[in-house]
């Protein structure tokens, strides 16, 4: 922790003295098609650690923290210890639905037959639902769906917001390593339903595997390294890859030097089973967990996903505005819930609809909390970083767009597609700009999840984020 908090203060404070030599103004040179208010956050290439003088050195006080830790480890690893599912039929059945009358489309752009859903709910088998309940784990970084099937459903390619990249049957991505409990086989068996600390749905049964009593043992008897950096390659002591580690993951940890850490990794052997390995994380990869909840320490990892690409549930192991979040405070032993609706509801709350615009800006400037909000409009949450040079309040979100009207009144979307920091009226620059959308038109409550006595659901249903 130490290490991390030193590099990050000495790597800022050399961004800033460069700047006020070169009597930089921190304004970036104008792009052509992006939105105005993110070219001028673009000063210091997209950096957070532009907000952190400003706020306070902790966050949260040390034994507040080590209580959010320990309910992160309690759910983390709750699914193994159940003896029976926590969804009943009708959450399981629930996982997907639409609209009445709205139609699927695959990958092609083209329609889908009507069979094709009826097959996949046939082949879920849930006439004989659970019909298994076994601790797992994932080997694998995997995507965990709605339905057993890997292909897409889109509801049109032609209405903003409904094609790529929101595939319906996408719920959320699970990282390996991930306590599992599985509740039900398809008909195939290449299936398996399970429950995580934060989601149901189906997964691959390749990227699972079953545990036993001595490999949960180990595997809760240690402490816990937190991955912060994406793409960290897990590999077996031999040099072979394992799987690819990403933040918001924890390990069991073995032991620490100046070179890095050695953890515990799952694999399957053929028959399915558990087995651990060892394997290596080089130091700027991960932090003992719980990391201090330190202003400049979100910073340095909001730093390494800024630039991302937007990834509606987890698609291709990207992320959406929930799972950004969700991922960012895990390596602070914060559980998160996966959805943007249940993380406004995560922790005290306080009310902003119905209040006006400048009456919401002074709100969020006097009582939100640098590194600690958590900013909600319907089907997008974002975290507060504090104010700029301006006094305007500026966020960090996974974005996927901003809703444009054209001449004859048509919706569309100017893409964003990846994670940055923005203020609160981000394309007001944009000639056709919606002007009844909008951040803070539709920002409608403020939420203090480190102040929540309970964090949330456990398991949720993915709704649409843009």
């Amino acid at each position: 922790m130490a290490r991390i908090s030193a590099r990050f203060g000495s790597g800022l404070a050399c961004v800033l003295a460069v700047a006020a030599l070169c009597g930089c103004s921190l304004r970036c040179p104008d792009i052509p098609g992006r939105p105005m208010d993110i070219r001028e956050y673009s000063c210091l290439a997209q950096n957070a650690s532009a907000f952190v003088l400003s706020c306070p050195e902790r966050i949260v006080a040390p034994d507040r923290q080590d209580a959010l830790a320990r309910e992160f480890t309690a759910r983390h690893f709750a699914p193994w210890h159940r003896t029976e599912p926590e969804s009943g039929l009708a959450d399981v059945r629930g996982i997907f639905s639409r609209p009445r009358g709205e139609r699927l489309y695959g990958e092609n752009g083209l329609e889908r037959d009507p069979g094709w859903l009826e097959g996949l709910i046939q082949d879920c088998g849930l006439d004989s639902y659970p019909n298994d309940g076994r601790p797992a784990v994932t080997v694998a970084e995997t995507a965990m769906r709605s339905l057993p099937d890997s292909r897409p459903a889109f509801y049109g390619f032609s209405r903003p917001g409904q094609g790529f990249p929101f595939d319906h049957l996408q719920h959320t991505a699970v990282h390996a390593g991930t306590p599992l409990f599985v509740s039900h086989l398809s008909r195939d068996r290449a299936w398996v339903l399970a429950e995580c600390r934060f989601a149901l749905g189906w997964i691959p049964a390749r990227d699972v595997a079953f545990v036993d009593p001595e490999f949960m043992e180990a595997f809760e008897s240690c402490g816990l390294l937190a991955l912060t950096r994406d793409n960290a390659a897990m590999l077996d002591d031999q040099g072979s890859f394992l799987f690819t580690g990403r933040i918001g993951a924890v390990y069991p940890l073995l032991a620490a030097d100046d070179s890095g850490f050695l953890v515990l990794a799952p694999a399957r052997d053929h028959l399915g089973r558990a087995v651990l390995l060892r394997s290596r994380v080089e130091a700027g990869q991960g932090s003992p967990f719980p990391l201090e909840m330190r202003a400049e320490n979100l910073a340095l990892i909001i730093d390494r996903m800024l630039g991302q690409a937007y990834g509606w549930g987890g698609l291709y192991n990207d992320r959406d505005c929930s799972a950004g979040l969700m991922d960012l405070f895990a390596a602070f032993g914060l559980c998160l819930p996966r959805n943007s609706g249940e993380q406004a509801r995560a922790g005290r709350r306080e009310d902003l609809a119905g209040l006006s615009l400048a009456e919401k800006l002074a709100a969020v400037a006097a009582r939100a909390r640098p590194f600690a909000t958590l900013l909600h409009k319907p089907g997008h949450i974002m975290l507060y970083l504090g104010l700029d040079r301006s006094g305007n309040p500026a966020v960090f979100h996974y974005a996927w767009g901003l809703k444009t009207r054209g001449p004859l009144g048509r919706s569309g979307r100017a893409i964003i597609g990846r994670a940055v920091i923005t203020g609160l009226d981000p394309g007001r620059d944009l000639p056709d700009a919606d002007p009844a959308a909008g951040l803070l038109k539709a920002l409608d409550c403020m939420t203090f999840p480190a102040d929540a006595a309970d964090p949330g659901p456990r398991l949720t249903k993915q709704t649409q984020e843009q």
